[in-house]
């Protein structure tokens, strides 16, 4: 397997999950039995990644480093393999894609698998990344569009076969042929020095997914990988739809659930964010 480190992104403020954010960062917050971020670093160890390097910012620094810890010298595991460090990045005070940039400087390997530390996977993003990147720049991983209203929710990928053609936050004509990222992806860490040059053009807010824009943009070659459903855990509700979810993928052996759970999550998903938009409580 090539040389891969991790970087997960766990920089949000989790200001839509209310009281709760007073207690917890995103990445700590609890789904079914475990905690979102240790969730995602299993499912790196097992696809083969040694090493992991959580970008935070001071307000959530002891916190994670807390769970990082425990998880290390949890005796019913054997994690002795993985390396993990959390670490303080100011970046991410300017947004994530500045953030990022700033996290693949610690890198001293060839390939980069990067995370939303507040993304729920249904299964592990990272398994067969490595086997689809190839001569490509980058591969990311994504889901259906069990409902086509998600494309709405952002992170809209178009392909042409295993080749991504364009990028999109959001699309309102449902085309057909479009995806959802996951927030999950394998790329080479010498695009760095080829996206460093964009950082003072785009907005503070501008979401991680205008990276790989950027570099589509620029002739590289970035592919697909389809792989896992998802919840981005960004409020309350997120939350509460990523432990049904998890609750429910416990009975995976039953032929043919895991899609019909997919899309009633999906229409939770769209219901809520229409209520949202709507002002309803």
């Amino acid at each position: 397997m090539p040389d891969c480190a991790l970087v997960l992104l766990a920089g949000g403020k989790a200001v839509r999950m209310n009281r709760l954010s007073h207690y917890c960062s995103k990445p700590a917050t609890i789904v079914f039995d475990r905690p979102l971020l240790v969730r995602t670093l299993d499912f790196a160890r097992s696809a083969g990644i040694c090493r992991a390097y959580i970008s935070t910012t001071s307000e959530h620094l002891d916190q994670l480093a807390g769970i990082v810890e425990r998880y290390r010298t949890d005796p019913h595991a054997s994690r002795g393999d993985f390396d993990i460090e959390v670490r303080l990045n100011p970046f991410h005070k300017y947004g994530a894609i500045p953030a990022f940039l700033s996290a693949l400087s610690w890198l001293d390997t060839e390939l980069c698998a990067l995370a939303l530390a507040d993304e729920f996977f249904s299964s592990n993003p990272f398994s067969t990344l490595f086997s689809s990147i190839a001569d490509a720049t980058a591969v990311l991983s994504l889901a259906p569009a069990f409902v086509p209203e998600e494309l709405n929710l952002g992170g809209v990928v178009f392909c042409n076969g295993p080749r991504i053609t364009r990028i999109e936050e959001r699309s309102s004509r449902f085309p057909t042929g479009a995806h959802r990222w996951t927030g999950a992806a394998l790329l080479r860490t010498t695009v760095r020095d080829s996206l460093s040059k964009y950082v003072e053009s785009v907005p503070a807010d501008a979401p991680i997914g205008e990276a790989f824009s950027r570099l589509l943009a620029s002739g590289f070659d970035i592919r697909t990988d389809f792989e896992t459903d998802f919840v981005n855990v960004n409020t309350n509700e997120d939350l509460l739809l990523a432990n049904l979810y998890a609750a429910l993928a416990a009975l995976k052996q039953i032929e043919g659930l895991s899609d019909a759970v997919s899309e009633a999550i999906s229409r939770l998903r769209v219901g809520l964010a229409a209520r949202a938009i709507r002002g309803l409580p």
